[in-house]
């Protein structure tokens, strides 16, 4: 039995033992075991800088330490330099080496400035901001206030007002000398003046002045002797007047001397002395300006008096397109303005068809657009005028006739025996319109007509007095201008990205929605004066529009879609072609405008 026992014990013992020996480490390569240290070291940084290093047993909290900084307040240890992660030394344990990064932040001081026992304002300031500005100090009626020197400190601090009272000076003069000075503040107003100089024929004290503050002059003041002036008109003396050493002045009595018109009635030119005198009336030719100008500029001035008979008359300055000269005047007892009166010259713009004159049309430099007429017919030749620019002379404008080798317009008849234009199959980039095709006018361009087209411009006839919608949508054209005949203009030019140039006809009355959409490269136009309605989004889309000029300005209005009244356009807002683009294609591109006659 005991032999049995022993024999389990032992069995017991030696299991046990190779169990102890299965959960041994187990060596490394190196013939090391991985063995974990028992401590860890915490790495203190303050600003970059080491504050100190603590080692302590692993999985045992750190012992927390805090950082002085003199003008900051610590708050805490971080584990990332951004302080977004603090360490919480009661709850967190480190099992391996850790840095950690102090936080701390500037106190915020003040600097109470106080002035008479009462708080101005108070400033704040760190260690790391001391700039303050001190405020103004507070007036303090006959005083001159200053703050005490300060510089920001670690902590706070009260900056006191230094009042100090203002010397004032009374100064002591006779006959405008100064006879002495005397200083006095508000806290002492107690001097003894000077003695009054003696003078010959008078008697003399100072004058009684309160001191209260500022500098004070304090006069002597005479007993003077008076003399007399009359002042006589053809023998007759008509007034008269005192006066004094002190006061070597008379009133000259202007209401008592006959008026004559350009003249002024004066007294004959005297000097005062101490005796007693007379002065006699003369008259004397007033001396007046005459002003020339010219566009209210200012040219020449010349003086005149009612005497004169004539005055100078400067050169009028030239302007271009205009004759010009003096207004009538005459020379009377007043000052005058005498305006140059510019009238503009008529030219005149003579058409002709093979050299014989068609039309002779007006024009000036106030008024350069002219209505041209229509070339004489020729069968089977194409028209046009001749380009030209007006400019202050007369000018001749040539018809010039093209050849029509073959019509490559399409097109269908309508029910007034006219014609109206289909299509294109032409492949000219500028291609012209004729008046007429096999005896028939052609009055209208179709929908759609040239949608698409490749042309770069086309010359569209007076006798068109209608275009279709989308004529030229998404065509290439560039420019073009419309008859005078088309009233109202569709969404013709519907997305002609590359419309730069249009001249709308004189007779347009209506610009319909979209007539413009998205025309992208066109930067200006003229709305003629005959246009009278613009509808909503008639230029959507026209980024480039940055000039718009508006022929008539004034009565203009908007409208929402239900043609309820809006606003009314300022006529000096329109005349500004930048805001009238603006207006169009930006501020009121969905709203309905409208021109009352």
């Amino acid at each position: 039995m005991k032999k049995g026992i022993l024999l389990f014990l032992l069995s017991a013992a030696i299991i046990f033992i190779f169990c102890l020996l299965g959960c041994a480490p187990k060596p490394n390569n190196d013939g090391n075991e991985n063995i974990q240290p028992q401590t860890v070291t915490f790495t203190f940084l303050v600003d970059e800088e080491l504050f100190m290093t603590i080692t302590c047993d692993r999985g045992d909290p750190c012992t927390y330490v805090k950082s002085e900084k003199p003008g900051y307040e610590f708050y805490g240890w971080y584990k990332d330099r951004n302080f977004d992660k603090k360490w919480d030394f009661e709850k967190e344990l480190a099992e391996e080496d850790l840095t950690l990064y102090g936080y701390h932040k500037p106190i915020n001081y003040s600097i109470t400035f106080i002035a008479d026992g009462q708080t101005v304002t108070v400033e704040q300031y760190t260690v790391e901001n001391k700039s303050v500005s001190a405020p103004k100090v507070p007036d303090k009626p006959y005083y001159i206030g200053k703050w005490e020197s300060f510089e920001p400190i670690i902590g706070d601090i009260t900056v006191n007002a230094i009042y100090t009272p203002i010397e004032y000076t009374v100064e002591y003069k006779a006959d405008g000398k100064t006879v002495g000075s005397k200083n006095y503040t508000v806290e002492n107003k107690n001097i003894t003046p000077p003695a009054v100089p003696e003078l010959k024929g008078y008697t003399g004290e100072w004058e009684q002045k309160e001191l209260t503050s500022g500098d004070v002059t304090i006069n002597a003041i005479y007993t003077l002797i008076k003399y007399t002036a009359e002042f006589i008109v053809d023998g007759v003396t008509v007034y008269k007047d005192y006066f004094s050493i002190e006061d070597m002045h008379v009133e000259e009595p202007v209401a008592a001397l006959p008026h004559q018109d350009g003249y002024t009635a004066d007294w004959e030119s005297y000097r005062l002395s101490l005796e007693n005198m007379r002065i006699e009336a003369v008259y004397i030719p007033i001396e007046y300006i005459a002003e020339f100008f010219a566009d209210d500029i200012k040219i020449f001035s010349a003086p005149f008096t009612i005497e004169n008979e004539s005055l100078p008359e400067p050169k009028i300055p030239e302007k271009k397109g205009y004759s010009a000269e003096w207004e009538t005047y005459e020379i009377s007892a007043q000052n005058i303005r005498i305006n140059a009166i510019f009238t503009p010259v008529t030219y005149y713009a003579i058409f002709l068809c093979d050299g014989v004159e068609i039309a002779s049309i007006p024009f000036n430099v106030e008024n350069m657009r002219i209505t041209e007429p229509a070339p004489v017919f020729k069968e089977n030749f194409t028209s046009k005028w001749e380009d030209y620019t007006l400019t202050c002379s007369n000018i001749k404008i040539n018809a010039i006739y093209t050849e029509i080798v073959q019509d490559k317009f399409t097109y269908e008849s309508n029910a007034s025996d006219t014609l109206t234009v289909t299509g294109y199959t032409g492949n000219d980039s500028s291609p012209i319109i004729p008046f007429e095709h096999s005896g028939k006018k052609i009055t209208a361009i179709a929908t759609g007509a040239f949608a698409y087209g490749k042309f770069a411009s086309i010359t569209i006839p007076d006798n068109i007095t209608e275009i279709g919608e989308q004529a030229f949508a998404h065509s290439e054209l560039k420019s073009v201008k419309l008859s005078d005949n088309v009233k109202i203009l569709k969404n013709v030019f519907y997305d002609c990205k590359q419309l730069e140039n249009v001249e709308l006809g004189r007779g347009l009355e209506t610009i319909c929605e979209h007539a413009f959409f998205n025309c992208e490269t066109l930067n200006k136009i003229t709305i003629p004066s005959s246009v009278a309605e613009i509808q909503p989004e008639a230029f959507t889309g026209c980024k480039s529009l940055d000039e718009v000029i508006f022929e008539s300005t004034e009565n203009w209005s908007v409208y929402n879609e239900n043609g309820d009244f809006i606003r009314e356009l300022a006529s000096e807002s329109l005349n500004d072609s930048a805001t009238a683009a603006e207006y169009l294609k930006r501020i009121f591109i969905g709203r309905l405008w409208k021109r009352t006659q």
